[in-house]
């Protein structure tokens, strides 16, 4: 769109030609906001009707656009934020997938030797009537209750984990402790804190450079994140900045946010630079974000793999310690 806008191509035919280009429901959104625009509206107006495919960050920006004539230019910032923003979260996800299948995988190969190997081997063990070790005890009742109650035990877990989703993504009360809580680990604390902050500061840095103001910007950019503890403490801080206080130092008072981000806003602020120092904390924190995630899952692939191994190791021995002593008793 920005594209075409900025060839010169009208509003309605730019529209016109991403509904041709979409494929399904896109199509027929751009053939609505189309009609939408056709009829009067603004093109920010349009999008609203649609808010789960057009976040506020868009309509925001878009109605900037409009008021100031630079809607193309406008566009083009937001292609540019979406750009980054989605290959820093490819680049999370593709940094944790290779770690959650190796759990998955070795669970189900621990759940295949519990419930369908071990027992045919236990059942000779136990025919032969003699005194077990201990590890092979505990061994057969760990096996006998992963068989008579693990459908049970996964029944009860989606359960439980649909409940969670549900009141989680409904009630902001069981939202906002849950996201308290998260905030408060040592480890998923700091991976929070270092994506929302990154994305705060894009989302700031692409709405005032727009011509938004400071206080339409917080608002933007507090719907933005996710965290429902940060989202509070952003409503503070918009309420600190109405009052004449300076953003850096707003953010300070609550923190809740990265240091990094307080401090480089607080320069920005002082040296009249704040758009640039917004990009660059952005792009600080999320090489810093992507960094943290390598180290982790470079930590966390051999740690998964040794402990998986010393449950099938512990498995083994439970199986081999009591054929070794008939063996020898042989």
């Amino acid at each position: 769109m920005s594209a075409l806008l900025n060839a010169g191509v009208t509003l309605e035919k730019t529209l016109n030609t991403m509904a041709l280009q979409s494929q399904g429901a896109k199509s027929e959104i751009f053939i609505e906001v189309k009609k939408a625009v056709k009829q009067g509206h603004t093109l920010a107006k349009a999008l609203s009707n649609y808010p789960k495919d057009f976040p506020e960050v868009y309509i925001g920006l878009v109605s900037v656009g409009e008021l100031s004539g630079n809607l193309s230019l406008v566009l083009k910032k937001l292609a540019v934020f979406l750009e980054s923003s989605n290959s820093f979260k490819q680049g999370i996800i593709s940094s944790l997938a290779y770690p959650l299948i190796v759990i998955f995988v070795s669970l189900m190969v621990v759940i295949l030797l519990m419930t369908y190997i071990v027992p045919q081997i236990v059942d000779v063990l136990v025919a032969q009537e003699r005194d077990l070790p201990a590890i092979t005890i505990l061994l057969i009742v760990i096996s006998q209750f992963i068989r008579d109650w693990g459908m049970l035990l996964i029944m009860v877990s989606m359960t439980l984990f649909l409940l969670f989703s549900y009141l989680y993504s409904l009630d902001n009360k069981f939202k906002y402790i849950v996201d308290t809580f998260l905030l408060k680990l040592p480890v998923v604390g700091n991976f929070i804190k270092l994506g929302e902050s990154a994305l705060f500061a894009s989302t700031m840095q692409i709405a005032i450079s727009g011509g938004v103001s400071m206080i339409k910007s917080l608002n933007i950019s507090s719907r933005v994140i996710g965290n429902k503890k940060l989202k509070e403490s952003l409503k503070e801080v918009m309420s600190l900045v109405r009052e004449g206080a300076e953003l850096g130092r707003s953010l300070g008072k609550v923190d809740q946010f990265s240091p990094l981000l307080v401090q480089l806003i607080s320069t920005g602020e002082k040296s009249g630079e704040l758009i640039g120092m917004l990009e660059v904390v952005s792009t600080q924190l999320t090489n810093q974000l992507k960094q943290k995630a390598l180290r982790f899952t470079v930590f966390i692939e051999p740690l998964m793999i040794l402990f998986m191994g010393g449950i099938v190791l512990l498995i083994v021995l439970a199986v081999m310690m009591p054929l070794i002593e008939m063996n020898s008793m042989l």
